[in-house]
Formats: C-alpha cells, sequence, structure tokens
C-alpha cells in the first residue's frame, strides 16, 4: 500500500513563514479557510498529503517542482485514469 507524506506541524508554519504568507494566504492557496490553517499549524489536524503538495506546488518555483513530485507517490486512481486516455470509448 502507498503511503504519503503529511507535514508535522513545524513544517507547515515555517514554510508559510519563509513565503512570508499570513495563514489566510496561504489558505487561499489551497483552498481553505484560514481557520482550517490555523488547526494544522496547532496540531488540532493533521493537513492531508494532496494539500502539501498542492502548497509546495504553489510556492515553489517551476523548475523545484518536480523534485515535489518525486516525494509524494501516485494513487492508484491517478494510474487508473491515466489510462482512460488510451481506451477508445465510443457514446452513444
Amino acid at each position: 500500500m502507498d503511503t504519503y507524506y503529511s507535514p508535522s506541524i513545524s513544517e507547515v508554519k515555517n514554510h508559510r513563514l519563509r513565503c512570508n504568507l499570513t495563514q489566510k494566504q496561504a489558505a487561499e492557496l489551497v483552498c481553505v479557510t484560514q481557520v482550517t490553517w490555523s488547526r494544522w499549524e496547532k496540531g488540532i489536524c493533521t493537513m492531508p498529503a494532496g494539500l502539501w503538495k498542492l502548497f509546495l506546488i504553489m510556492i515553489k518555483p517551476t523548475d523545484e517542482v518536480n523534485e515535489v513530485n518525486k516525494d509524494i507517490p501516485r494513487t492508484t486512481l491517478q494510474s487508473l485514469t491515466d489510462t482512460w486516455d488510451e481506451l477508445d470509448i465510443v457514446s452513444i
């Protein structure tokens, strides 16, 4: 089974601060509320791996995005949907 990386409390906060973002600005990058972001930084709940990946992509220069993509494995759904383009399905 694939494992997904969820960031620690300090990683969430430190990455945000290094980018000079408020909690509200960081939350908007990943389409959540400031309250949700605050909960991640306080450790009330864990930031989902997919939103962490999105945040890293949004804050990093394009040449570093490939490095981010290598750290988080593809999901089964992603693998399945990649093959959909190869199918020759005719709509009725």
